[in-house]
């Protein structure tokens, strides 16, 4: 939800929503926008890039207002708590208590952030014409002059706007915006590469499978434990807890989770290492980033 890169999200759907046979966590219906988080680690701190993005939104509302429009502004805590969220866990869920949590606080769980909402709202006030000034004010020209078209890792490549508000707060942030968002946008690649390579791999298909057999014999026809949360999610309150409990008993048989993680830190090495001078430059930049942001943050400009 709070990212740098416009078209970050994208870039990892376009890649991996196909080959992701187990998903995210957050089922069938989301994308996976987080850094890349082998085994759950994200490659910078969680809260290095709730600085950042705080800055982000700080330097794009005070350019906003200055435009003549409002723009409520997300806080830290709001990005963390979003920050840790997104950082899937692809093989399954890491708890009873998560799988439990998934499928009796779905609705609560996908509510947009405050700042999020307060900006819809606010946007859906304006007229016709104000809300394409405003979209002008946010994302600048949205044309050549105001596009960039960046090459990504695997032949891929995103077009995002790199004007307005919004480009003035990547400037602010990371200096030449073109090159952040190619290195965004390349964390994203490996990372979807790296779970792609591992939900192929006959260990993990093999646990899956086994997962399978268990969850039909439990009366679940699904393909995955987020499929089968995201379906059960919709059952009668007093089936739900049941019904997540026989999901993560399943895996726990299955090992699927054990079996995805160790698959992972075999495969990931090389493609990491075909990577490791982007991963290195994206870890270098955010942390002068985060030094940035973190005097934005304080003198609120």
């Amino acid at each position: 939800m709070f990212r740098t890169a416009t078209a970050g999200a994208a870039v990892t759907v376009g890649l991996a929503s196909a080959t992701l046979a187990i998903g995210c966590a957050n089922s069938e219906d989301a994308t996976s926008s987080a850094p890349l988080a082998l085994t759950g680690r994200p490659i910078v701190p969680v809260r290095e890039v709730a600085l950042r993005v705080a800055a982000e939104e700080v330097v794009t509302g005070l350019c906003m207002e200055r435009a003549g429009f409002r723009y409520p502004r997300a806080t830290q805590a709001e990005i963390v708590d979003e920050q840790r969220r997104s950082v899937a866990q692809p093989y399954g869920f890491r708890t009873a208590a998560a799988a439990q949590q998934a499928v009796t606080r779905r609705e609560e769980l996908r509510r947009e952030a405050p700042s999020i909402a307060l900006k819809d709202r606010y946007k859906a006030t304006l007229t016709a014409p104000e809300l394409a000034r405003y979209q002008r004010a946010y994302y600048g020209r949205v044309d050549q002059a105001g596009l960039a078209t960046i090459a990504l890792p695997e032949g891929r490549a995103i077009t995002v706007a790199i004007g307005g508000c919004r480009g003035v707060a990547l400037r602010r942030l990371y200096g030449d915006p073109v090159e952040w968002l190619r290195l965004d946008g390349s964390v994203d690649v490996v990372r979807a590469l790296i779970v792609h390579a591992t939900v192929s791999s006959p260990a993990v298909r093999r646990a899956l499978r086994s997962w399978r057999r268990c969850a039909r014999s439990k009366g679940i026809r699904s393909a995955n434990p987020f499929v089968a949360a995201f379906h059960a999610a919709r059952l009668p309150a007093e089936q739900r807890v049941g019904r997540a409990g026989a999901i993560w008993k399943c895996q726990v048989r299955a090992s699927l989770v054990d079996v995805g993680l160790a698959t992972e830190r075999k495969l990931a090495a090389p493609i990491t290492e075909q990577h490791r001078h982007d991963l290195k430059e994206y870890q270098a930049r955010s942390q002068r980033a985060a030094q940035t942001a973190a005097q934005i943050v304080t003198a609120g400009r």
